[in-house]
């Protein structure tokens, strides 16, 4: 019974941790679908601005994931990790 018990325990984790990890992941992609530079003036004067905000914006929830990630024990996904600045997500959104 202790075996068993144990196993379970073990599952009961590991299903609970993956369910963290699919709430994190949601709630990063839901924020940046949320940031809008849609209706934004993209004159070239602007354009660098809009540029550099869209980059922080992303590196804070970046940042912000990754920090979440580590108190459940898993790392960035690969293909989040790879990304360099937020207008690969800026496109997608677009």
């Amino acid at each position: 019974d202790f075996c068993l018990s144990r196993g379970l325990g073990d599952v009961y984790k590991r299903q609970d941790k993956e369910k963290a990890k699919e709430l994190l992941l949601n709630r990063f992609y839901d924020s940046i679908s949320e940031l809008n530079y849609s209706g934004l003036d993209k004159s070239e004067s602007n354009w660098f601005q809009i540029q550099k905000n869209i980059d922080a914006d992303f590196l804070k929830l970046k940042e912000r994931l990754a920090n979440d990630l580590s108190k459940i024990g898993e790392q960035l996904p690969e293909n989040i990790k790879q990304m360099k600045s937020g207008n690969e997500f800026y496109e997608l959104f677009n």
